[in-house]
């Protein structure tokens, strides 16, 4: 997970911040701004800053661990039979964390299938977005959009090219598959903000948070 902290400070005078941690530790791998005081991170794990004005990255991180846990249930199949391919893909909503924060969404899902040279064509059918072949790059592209609370379902068909004897040619190659998504109100991380106090002015500022998990390069596997 390659990730950030961004802050946006629209502070007048020259506050002194404290940004708490639920987890500090988990910000071992990170790059801080120069406005971030070393000591009190590494004493207290306290991010202790004074913010320059504007949008600016207060850490970024990379986090190698492999058993973070996406919001959604994810499961596709290609089948190379003998006269053609079969495509099954199921994507829904993890209601167990899904359903629990009625400010968390799943929004502008893609899936990806990036198929061999050998496929000429896709009879595609799914009920819920678009999917769509293009024979240029050899991929399928379902945008599904938002996941909503219920499975959702994309099936197909890939037609192979023929041989000099007309025979189907079936691929050695197998299917390969990337997502995009983007989860509002989630960081799959694991970082969470515990508090932010002010210091060094007399006024209340506003203070909010918000949380953001976008695709890079997600790649799953197809039975």
């Amino acid at each position: 997970v390659d990730g950030s902290i961004e802050v946006n400070s629209k502070l007048s005078g020259t506050p002194d911040l404290r940004l708490t941690l639920k987890d500090p530790k988990l910000l071992q791998n990170a790059a801080f701004h120069q406005c971030v005081r070393t000591t009190p991170w590494e004493r207290d794990g306290v991010l202790s800053f004074c913010p320059p004005d504007g949008m600016f990255t207060l850490a970024s991180y990379l986090l190698m661990d492999t058993s973070l846990q996406m919001p959604f249930n994810f499961n596709g199949k290609v089948t190379m039979h003998a006269d053609a391919g079969k495509v099954d893909i199921t994507v829904g909503p993890k209601l167990s964390v899904v359903g629990t924060d009625n400010k968390m969404f799943i929004d502008k899902f893609t899936v990806t299938i990036r198929c061999p040279a050998s496929i000429v064509n896709a009879t595609l059918m799914t009920q819920y977005g678009t999917a769509s072949w293009n024979d240029t790059e050899k991929v399928i592209v379902w945008s599904v959009g938002k996941v909503m609370a219920q499975d959702i379902r994309l099936e197909g068909t890939l037609l192979y090219e023929q041989s000099p004897e007309g025979n189907p040619v079936v691929p050695e190659e197998r299917c390969t598959c990337q997502l995009g998504f983007l989860v509002k109100g989630l960081a799959v991380s694991g970082i969470k903000l515990d508090a932010m106090d002010t210091h060094g002015v007399s006024y209340s500022p506003y203070k909010g948070c918000r949380l953001t998990t976008q695709a890079g390069k997600y790649d799953v596997r197809l039975a």
